[in-house]
């Protein structure tokens, strides 16, 4: 019953935000269509800010990752070798 009402509660946050993110990529698109000004320079700030807000985060995932296997395997395969 509480993992059906966290599921529930998770679309209804999660949905607004993607039903703006779709019209906002819509808009864009039109607009990029349509030829008006700063289309295209628009794109490409959206791209780069994507970039520079990703790339971070996937290394600080992929460190994190390899850190935490690294140091997880050392303290367990101590206790288990005596």
């Amino acid at each position: 019953m509480p993992w059906s009402v966290l599921l529930i509660a998770n679309v209804i946050t999660i949905a607004p935000l993607v039903a703006i993110t779709a019209l906002e990529v819509w808009r864009i698109v039109q607009s990029r269509r349509r030829g008006r000004a700063a289309a295209r320079l628009h794109v490409r700030i959206i791209g780069l800010f994507s970039v520079v807000a990703a790339v971070p985060a996937v290394l600080v995932a992929v460190v994190a990752s390899v850190t935490l296997d690294r140091g997880l395997d050392q303290l367990f395969s101590r206790q288990t070798s005596r």
